[in-house]
């Protein structure tokens, strides 16, 4: 028997017998359909393979501490993530500040595929003999990088004062962190759980406070420690980063607002944004800042000697605003507050206060529990403040310690 090759179009029909040209077409039908559901299958099983896959991936590489499959939920849901740079995961076993794990996934960008940092969890635990806060040349609440001439640089800063979660027992979250803090007898185990994209939605706030939740809790019982945490807040609105008029800041920024009220602001700053307060949380900060119409009025009145230690006018409206921060830590956080650099530190609470530099710094006792008081100034704006500074830091210091019962505050000078 001579094979023919079936005719173009027809090779589907020509694999069944021959039973007329309805029940070919039917026939054509029923087979092209049973290899579109092998293909199919096929294509279903891949996928729910490379989803094992993942979460098995992030599962190991997050030392058992993150759901996977709440993780891979995160930026409406991803379907492929590999560890940074191909970096293992740290063992959850020996924590320090370090991050358990760092994901990536793959994404487009203009015409091309390349991978970016998705998600990282970190965990720290507190006491801890490396500084967990650092206050110095750092800090930089406004970055001058991606910004056009002309800009108001600081109408929006890039470092949002974190919001507590509840009353603050629990932890406190920014623009793209959430922190979960598991208090045990003797230490605390902090959980971190971030978002390596930009935008970050309501849900995804959410799904980041039970991953840290989850790994705070996971850490604890590895310790031997099972604490009792709240649950999560309902609602976690984005945290502010608009700065607004000085006069009318509240929550953090509420005690800068009153000393306007009884001082001439002079050459002060008249922007804020701060965060809501919270009786229980561990650390809090507010972030002031000059504004461009603000900054042109003061240059109008330095003296010749001022001017000619001052930047030069475009230099500050563009590049580097005058700005003030303030951070207040307690408890364990607090023990883990320096001023300096990583070469050369020292903690507030051994020192109690003094300055250095463009920083100054007090300390209390809030209950048996230390707390840490900080300003910092802009290197090039102190010395335009130097006869208002001492006085900013005490009425900012004894506002913080008497919303949180402390005593035996000291203050530098």
């Amino acid at each position: 028997m001579v094979f023919e090759p079936p005719e173009p179009g027809a090779a589907a029909t020509r694999l069944l017998p021959d039973r007329g040209r309805r029940r070919n077409r039917i026939n054509a039908l029923v087979l092209t359909a049973a290899l579109a559901g092998i293909a199919l299958g096929g294509w279903v099983l891949k996928g729910e393979y490379d989803a094992w896959r993942d979460r098995g991936l992030i599962d190991k590489a997050c030392a058992g501490l993150a759901d996977p499959r709440t993780v891979m939920r995160l930026d409406g849901g991803v379907d492929a993530v590999g560890l940074d740079g191909g970096r293992p995961g740290r063992s959850a076993q020996a924590v320090g500040i370090a991050h358990i794990c760092v994901l990536d996934t793959p994404r487009e960008r203009d015409g091309e595929e390349r991978d970016e940092e998705y998600f990282s969890l970190t965990v720290r635990e507190l006491p801890h003999r490396y500084p967990f806060h650092l206050i110095g040349d750092g800090d930089r609440p406004f970055a001058h990088r991606g910004r056009e001439e002309g800009e108001d640089v600081t109408a929006r800063t890039d470092l949002p004062s974190r919001h507590p979660l509840g009353d603050g027992t629990l932890g406190d979250y920014g623009r793209q962190t959430v922190t979960v803090t598991a208090r045990c007898e003797n230490s605390s185990v902090l959980v971190s759980a971030a978002a390596g994209f930009e935008k970050v939605s309501g849900a995804d706030r959410q799904l980041l406070a039970r991953i840290a939740r989850q790994g705070a809790l996971r850490a604890a019982a590895r310790r031997g420690c099972e604490p009792a945490l709240p649950g999560l807040p309902e609602r976690m609105p984005e945290a502010t980063a608009d700065l607004g008029p000085a006069g009318a800041g509240q929550g953090t920024c509420a005690w800068y607002a009153e000393f306007l009220r009884g001082a001439d602001r002079g050459r002060l700053p008249d922007r804020s944004v701060g965060a809501p307060v919270a009786a229980h949380t561990g650390g809090e900060s507010c972030t002031l800042a000059v504004s461009p119409a603000e900054t042109k009025r003061i240059f109008e009145g330095l003296t010749e000697q001022e001017r000619a230690g001052a930047p030069e006018l475009s230099r500050v409206l563009d590049r580097s605003p005058w700005w003030i921060r303030t951070q207040t830590y307690f408890g364990d956080e607090a023990q883990g507050t320096y001023v300096g650099s990583l070469a050369d530190r020292f903690s507030v609470t051994e020192r109690k206060a003094g300055r250095q530099g463009g920083v100054l710094y007090g300390s209390a006792d809030c209950q048996g529990r230390p707390a840490a008081f900080t300003l910092n100034v802009d290197a090039e704006y102190q010395h335009l403040l130097e006869p208002s500074l001492t006085e900013l830091f005490k009425a900012y210091a004894t506002d913080a310690a008497a919303r949180r019962g402390c005593t035996g505050l000291t203050l530098p000078g």
